[in-house]
């Protein structure tokens, strides 16, 4: 279960990777665990973690693809948040 997603679609908004294409993956190994990656075309060798369970399998963490946020609240990288549970409503399809 994946989607292809590019940033200027506006998709996700905001969206919140420096990586602006790839594809989004729910359990790509299909292993029903509820593992969320991301697999940008910039690293098309690796998939990155999105969420806990994608870390706990060993993925490598979306952190270096992860933007920083511009404004001065919500934290400090824009919320991944929306990403992740696009990627979830994949696992259910």
């Amino acid at each position: 279960n994946m989607w292809v997603l590019l940033e200027e679609e506006n998709c996700i908004e905001p969206w919140p990777l420096t990586s602006t294409s790839g594809i989004l993956f729910c359990d790509p190994y299909r292993e029903g665990l509820g593992v969320v990656v991301w697999y940008p075309d910039e690293d098309p060798l690796e998939y990155y973690a999105l969420n806990g369970m994608a870390l706990g399998q060993g993925y490598p963490d979306i952190e270096p693809f992860w933007k920083d946020n511009p404004e001065s609240t919500g934290g400090p990288k824009v919320d991944i948040g929306p990403l992740i549970k696009a990627g979830l409503s994949l696992c259910d399809g």
